[in-house]
């Protein structure tokens, strides 16, 4: 008998995807131009709607991309921890709008229901 197992790859996927998007947002969010354009923020919070639509889009269900929002929460979190080395995520304005744009954005993606082409 063959298990239907989109499930548990769709939220692999899920949880990969946040992982990296985690990581790559987290180096390039403080990044500014000449004239104080937050362009790293753009670039983050632009990979995470990619990366959400993407999971929302080409996985069945709503789960794959609710694994990929608490990942990337749950991640955010600990890594915006001060355990007595460099904090990774300071507390100016790039840095909320990275940790809780990240995750609304996410959610949202998340919970929109599919479109039908």
């Amino acid at each position: 008998m063959v298990r239907n197992n989109d499930g548990l790859r769709g939220s692999l996927k899920g949880f990969l995807f946040a992982l990296f998007a985690m990581v790559f947002g987290t180096i390039t969010h403080q990044t500014r131009l000449a004239d104080g354009l937050p362009i790293g923020l753009f670039f983050s919070l632009s990979l995470v709607l990619m990366l959400a639509a993407s999971i929302r889009d080409r996985q069945k269900g709503k789960l794959p991309g609710f694994v990929f929002t608490l990942t990337l929460g749950i991640g955010l979190f600990v890594i915006s921890r001060n355990f007595g080395e460099d904090i990774l995520i300071p507390g100016n304005n790039a840095g909320l709008w990275w940790s809780y744009g990240a995750v609304g954005v996410a959610a949202l993606v998340a919970m929109w229901p599919k479109l039908r082409s």
